[in-house]
């Protein structure tokens, strides 16, 4: 079960890092959100659809294992696969900031 709450604690933290650097990277004109909540949604918007995204996806994997469903080992894969791209995704926004605030 310590591997399932790793997992978790994993892809829910890279969220929260995620939109924190979206946030902070948005701040600087060169830089843009791309992807489906490129479009004019607002910012409080695209929290809000970040954190119900991850919601879902945490909250069906957790009842998913518990109840022994045979979804657990698809949802799991997802959950993994997802946790690798948004890490990929927050070092991408980091690189972002740090070649705007780095001096030429």
């Amino acid at each position: 079960m310590e591997k399932e709450k790793s997992l978790i604690r994993s892809f829910v933290v890279a969220n929260y890092f995620d939109t924190i650097s979206t946030l902070f990277a948005l701040e600087f004109p060169n830089l843009k959100e791309v992807g489906i909540l490129a479009t004019e949604v607002g910012l409080t918007e695209t929290i809000v659809v970040k954190a119900g995204v991850t919601a879902c996806l945490v909250g069906v994997y957790a009842l998913a294992k518990t109840k022994g469903s045979r979804l657990a080992f698809p949802l799991e894969k997802a959950l993994k696969i997802s946790n690798v791209i948004v890490w990929g995704a927050t070092v991408l926004n980091i690189a972002q900031i740090a070649m705007e605030i780095l001096p030429e």
